[in-house]
C-alpha cells in the first residue's frame, strides 16, 4: 500500500511541474512575439522618421534639387510595402508603411508624386516633390 501511495504523490508532482513549466513557456513566448512586435514597430517609426526628413530637405530645397537615398529592404527581417497615396484632391499626401504587426501612416503637408520602394529611392523638387523608386 505504501508504494501505491508513493507512486501516485510522483505521479502529482510531476503532473504539477510539468503544468508550471508550460505556463512559464507559454508565458516567454508572449513577451518574445510583444518584444518582436515593437521592435517592428519601432523600426516602421524610424523608417517614418527617414522619409519625413528626405521630404522635407526636398521641400526647403531649390528647384532642381535631387537626392539618392536608400530605405531599408526590410524592417527587424520582415517585408514591408510602401504606398503613397494622394489626400484631399491632392492638396497633401500620405505615405503608408504596411508591416507584419499593422500600418504607419505618414501624412506629408504638400502633394508627392511618384512610387517609392524598400531599398534604393531618389527625391526630387522639379515642378513638384517626386520620390520615385530606382530597382
Amino acid at each position: 500500500m505504501l508504494k501505491s501511495q508513493s507512486s501516485m504523490e510522483m505521479v502529482m508532482i510531476l503532473t504539477f511541474i510539468i503544468a508550471v513549466f508550460v505556463v512559464f513557456l507559454a508565458v516567454a513566448g508572449q513577451k518574445v512575439a510583444e518584444t518582436q512586435q515593437q521592435k517592428e514597430m519601432q523600426a516602421a517609426a524610424d523608417l517614418k522618421g527617414v522619409i519625413a526628413s528626405e521630404v522635407a530637405a526636398a521641400s526647403a530645397a531649390e528647384e532642381g534639387y535631387s537626392r539618392k537615398f536608400e530605405l531599408p529592404l526590410n524592417l527587424n527581417s520582415q517585408p514591408y510595402n510602401l504606398t503613397l497615396i494622394a489626400v484631399d484632391s491632392a492638396e497633401h499626401s500620405e505615405i503608408w508603411i504596411d508591416y507584419n504587426q499593422g500600418r504607419e501612416v505618414l501624412n506629408l503637408a504638400k502633394n508627392i508624386k511618384g512610387n517609392p520602394c524598400p531599398g534604393k529611392n531618389s527625391i526630387t523638387n522639379d515642378r513638384g516633390l517626386r520620390l520615385q523608386c530606382l530597382e
